[in-house]
């Protein structure tokens, strides 16, 4: 079986972390700006992940009270 990459935004699912992280980059975050503030990125206090919404780290969050967490 094949460990595919999981988005936490639409569940489309990828061959690589980094093609997902890309597609989380291209489809689901707004334009990049280096003075952006740091608070909108959402980090897990449980694994120092970050999520570009309070939802998707409210899903993400689910998986370590569930015992299952893929990182």
């Amino acid at each position: 079986m094949e460990r595919t990459f999981r988005c936490p935004e639409c569940g489309a699912e990828f061959p690589t972390q980094g093609a997902m992280e890309e597609h989380v980059s291209r489809e689901h975050m707004g334009p990049s700006t280096d003075n952006a503030p740091a608070e909108q990125a959402r980090k897990c206090p449980s694994c120092s992940m970050e999520f570009p919404t309070t939802e998707s780290l409210e899903e993400h969050e689910r998986t370590h009270r569930s015992g299952i967490v893929t990182n």
